[in-house]
């Protein structure tokens, strides 16, 4: 890993509660097949923005990286988090506002973190 750093796992178990981008139900789970049939089979069905997940700069940015393009390197970096809570709205970007607020609070963000924001919507799974 990274000297001077932990890992930290954000995820969260995926189940019918999950908050979701859109507020509805965004994760389905149906028993398809159990142990007498011979093994335990779910089908899954969920939106694309259920559950922790990452989106591709493509998703932003014409012309960007998809997943499949991003090596690990690309993923393993420090991180700050810049806390939108205030906001609670799963549409609400980073502004130069909430960076210029976190800086003043947290001091400058080095070149080679990347940002994120957080809703702490795992306030909502409890």
């Amino acid at each position: 890993m990274l000297p001077g750093y932990r890992a930290i796992d954000l995820t969260h178990p995926l189940d019918e509660n999950i908050p979701v981008w859109s507020g509805e139900c965004g994760f389905h789970k149906k028993l398809l097949l159990d142990y007498p049939e011979g093994a335990r089979v779910y089908e899954y069905r969920c939106l694309g923005s259920s559950g922790t997940h990452m989106d591709a700069p493509s998703h932003f940015i014409p012309g960007a990286k998809n997943i499949d393009e991003l090596s690990v390197e690309d993923l393993i970096a420090p991180l700050c988090i810049v806390d939108l809570l205030t906001e609670l709205r799963p549409e609400a970007q980073i502004t130069l506002r909430e960076f210029e607020a976190y800086e003043k609070q947290y001091g400058e963000i080095p070149r080679e973190e990347r940002c994120d924001r957080s809703y702490r919507l795992e306030s909502l799974l409890e």
